[in-house]
């Protein structure tokens, strides 16, 4: 699993998460390895859906080589 993020300039934060591996997995994403502080709702940019909130953590599951693509908005 591979985690890109960027700061943008309406002040949410843009996540990329990708399973470079040829298996589906489970992840979990958690705010302190992404160096946030506070709760922030989670969009999918992808799918246009809410993806639920994070306060600490948002469990995903990923298909092989699959890319989700959030946008964490400070709630």
């Amino acid at each position: 699993i591979k985690i890109y993020l960027k700061h943008l300039k309406d002040g949410s934060v843009a996540v990329a998460v990708f399973n470079s591996s040829g298996k589906e997995k489970k992840f979990d994403l958690k705010k302190p390895a992404l160096g946030l502080a506070g709760n922030y709702s989670a969009r999918d940019v992808w799918q246009h859906s809410e993806t639920g909130t994070l306060n600490d953590k948002i469990m995903l599951s990923l298909k092989p080589h699959e890319t989700i693509v959030l946008k964490l908005t400070s709630i």
